[in-house]
């Protein structure tokens, strides 16, 4: 054998060594974790978009079906940073009283498709008993995210605030509060819901 011939081996040796070394660190795409909750405000749908393995600039789509096989884009959400993990999608084309199929995708990850009936004059969520005596219960019918609530009198002096509730039943002890009408504010990303309450 050569020496040259020899030479060049030991360099294809070499590169393929170093390759080898060099291999775990390279980047490797991981799979994205993708979910969507679905929930009713007035007459539209909100999709509640949740994802791992970020990366900005990319955009969320997102497609409706009539039913779970066939489905259309109908827009896309931009992810404007990566450290950003829920999305809002609001879907306003649609009709009240069908029912309707979702899906989204990111990148080559695509989600379930999630159904949601929609239903006119639809409140998402409902105060029992009204009147009250000491007790406020609400309830929610969609849980997709944490909402604040915000408790006013008639002329908007605050009595009552809580952040950050994830139940879909939820009390309020409200026996400090004298007897009269009080506005019950409550606040998520998806939109605010203003009710009132009769303190007897």
């Amino acid at each position: 054998m050569s020496l040259i011939r020899i030479s060049s081996w030991i360099s294809v040796v070499i590169q393929l060594i170093a390759f080898i070394l060099l291999l775990p660190s390279c980047k490797r795409d991981t799979p994205t974790t993708l979910s969507h909750c679905l929930s009713q405000y007035r007459k539209e749908v909100q999709l509640h978009i949740g994802i791992e393995q970020l990366s900005a600039g990319n955009d969320i789509n997102v497609y409706r079906g009539i039913d779970s096989k066939t489905f259309q884009y109908i827009g896309s959400v931009k992810m404007d940073s990566a450290y950003q993990t829920i999305f809002l999608y609001r879907d306003t084309t649609v009709a009240v009283t069908e029912k309707y199929f979702y899906k989204v995708s990111f990148g080559n990850n695509i989600s379930e498709a999630n159904a949601i009936d929609l239903m006119p004059d639809f409140e998402n969520f409902k105060l029992s008993p009204n009147p009250i005596k000491d007790t406020l219960l609400i309830n929610r019918t969609y849980n997709c995210e944490p909402y604040n609530i915000v408790i006013a009198d008639i002329g908007g002096q605050i009595k009552y605030r809580e952040y950050n509730i994830s139940e879909a039943a939820h009390t309020i002890d409200l026996s400090m509060l004298s007897s009269g009408v009080y506005i019950v504010q409550i606040l998520y990303s998806g939109g605010n819901t203003n009710l009132k309450v009769l303190k007897s």
